[in-house]
């Protein structure tokens, strides 16, 4: 089986997250050249603003950009981390998240497509992202591996094809290739038969509201440290 350990991400992957956020931090710095520039003595003179004003503020502006561009390498660092992926044999488990953790369950026999796709970075740093598309599956939060090398993903996408070429076989196959009668059981977890018929809504499994909360929180002091 594969996890993340004998499965691991790419370290590379840290630097091309870093790097995603580059061009904002660019624009900022040219906005800061273009205003200083814009200003002529004269101009100074005539206005409230004082020379020394302009030039601590653009260290107070650069220092901020300089400690955002450190909160963003010490998220991507503690999300490379704290990334995890166990692929068992019934089923995988995807775990992601630093300030607050989602974990996710993905059943193989579930998987209708697999594709690998890279972006321009990931083609930079020889990156490749596992998708994997599960039936009735509304979020791509656990529908992929991201940030792999190439031996990796290729080794994860054959245990895939693996795994869904052995889920599409009837229990006439199997009793053919072990030449043997295998008893069909019905799926139980928990000694709790899994009733796959029975649809789940926010009216009879309602989310609670400390999720909500904490993402909320989450994402206002995430604003506020990690974006220039």
């Amino acid at each position: 089986m594969y996890n993340s350990t004998n499965l691991p991400l790419s370290s590379l992957k840290i630097l091309k997250k870093v790097l995603e956020k580059q061009p904002g931090i660019i624009f900022s710095l040219i906005f800061l050249a273009i205003f200083i520039f814009s200003f002529k003595s004269s101009d100074i003179q005539g206005s409230n603003i004082s020379p020394s004003m302009l030039f601590y503020g653009s260290i107070i502006f650069v220092a901020y950009i300089i400690l955002s561009e450190i909160c963003s390498i010490i998220y991507e660092y503690l999300y490379y981390k704290k990334y995890y992926y166990d692929f068992r044999e019934e089923n995988a488990e995807i775990r992601k998240g630093v300030v607050t953790q989602a974990t996710g369950i993905v059943r193989y026999d579930k998987i209708q497509n697999i594709f690998v796709d890279q972006d321009f970075l990931d083609r930079v740093f020889g990156l490749y992202d596992v998708h994997y598309e599960t039936a009735g599956e509304k979020s791509q939060f656990y529908s992929h591996i991201d940030g792999i090398n190439k031996e990796n993903s290729e080794k994860l996408v054959n245990f895939l094809n693996e795994k869904i070429s052995n889920g599409n076989k009837t229990s006439a196959d199997f009793q053919k290739d072990a030449n043997i009668n295998i008893p069909i059981k019905s799926v139980t977890q928990n000694n709790t038969e899994v009733l796959d018929n029975i649809e789940l809504s926010r009216e009879n499994l309602p989310m609670s509201k400390d999720v909500i909360k904490s993402n909320m929180i989450t994402h206002f002091l995430l604003s506020l440290f990690l974006l220039p």
